[in-house]
Order: structure tokens, then C-alpha cells, then sequence
């Protein structure tokens, strides 16, 4: 199966695309939206998602891009981002050796903590002796 993020676009390059070839700026976008020069600027970006006033003002600039197919592309964009991301995540995870260490916080009692730290006592060595101990290991 081809990855279909990989020859989708992303909605901002789309968008980008269009206002170029129509000579429209950020700033007239923004006037259509009633949006910050920043926030059109954000998404072209592609650090924020299309919003809905967005995709109403590139169709109140360029009627023949329909608010349903922006809509509807950036959905579909998204979904793929999201899926692409999972894998690289997953992708990340399966690459840390299992006996790795993790950074765990506990809270205890502070009577507990005061009479530990006095006897010298080592948290994560106990820790990991009474985890051992309780899953059979």
C-alpha cells in the first residue's frame, strides 16, 4: 500500500499554491477572514490546522475552491499526519532496549521519607528489590 501522505500535500502547501497563482497575499486572506496576518501566516505554516473561517475566506477569495472540499482535504490530511506520526512514535518506542530505565515519581509519607533518608536507605534500589519481589522475579 503506497503511503498516501507522502503524495498528498499538506492543506497549507494547497492552500500556499493557490494564493500564489491567484496573487493573493496573507494580508487580503486575512482581511477575507477576519484573522491576524499571524494566525493565516501560523497555518501556512503548517503549524496550526485549517479553521473553518479560513476555508471561508480562500472560497470568499477563489469560489471555485468549495469550503466542503477544504473541508473534506484537510480531514483527510490530517488523519494521515496523525497516522504518519503514530508509526514514526511506534517506530521510536520498538528502537528502546527493554531493560532500559524510566524515571518514576512515588509519594510517601514524610515520617517514611525523614526515617529513610537518616538509615541511608536507597529509593529506586528498594524500589526495584520490592517490584521484583511482588512479580516473581
Amino acid at each position: 500500500m503506497v503511503d498516501v501522505i507522502n503524495t498528498i500535500i499538506s492543506t497549507a502547501d494547497m492552500v500556499r499554491g493557490y494564493l500564489d497563482s491567484n496573487g493573493i497575499s496573507i494580508k487580503t486572506l486575512a482581511e477575507a477572514c477576519g484573522l491576524s496576518e499571524r494566525t493565516i501566516y501560523r497555518f501556512l505554516c503548517d503549524e496550526s490546522k485549517l479553521s473553518r473561517k479560513i476555508a471561508e475566506g480562500v472560497n470568499a477569495l477563489i469560489p471555485e475552491i468549495s469550503l466542503e472540499f477544504l473541508m473534506t482535504y484537510d480531514a483527510k490530511y490530517q488523519l494521515q499526519k496523525t497516522q504518519q506520526e503514530r508509526k514514526a512514535s511506534e517506530k521510536r518506542q520498538k528502537t528502546v532496549p527493554a531493560n532500559s530505565t524510566v524515571r518514576k515519581n512515588v509519594t510517601i509519607p514524610r515520617y517514611l521519607n525523614d526515617r529513610a533518608m537518616k538509615a541511608g536507605i536507597n529509593f529506586s534500589q528498594l524500589l526495584q528489590v520490592a517490584l521484583k519481589q511482588q512479580l516473581g522475579y
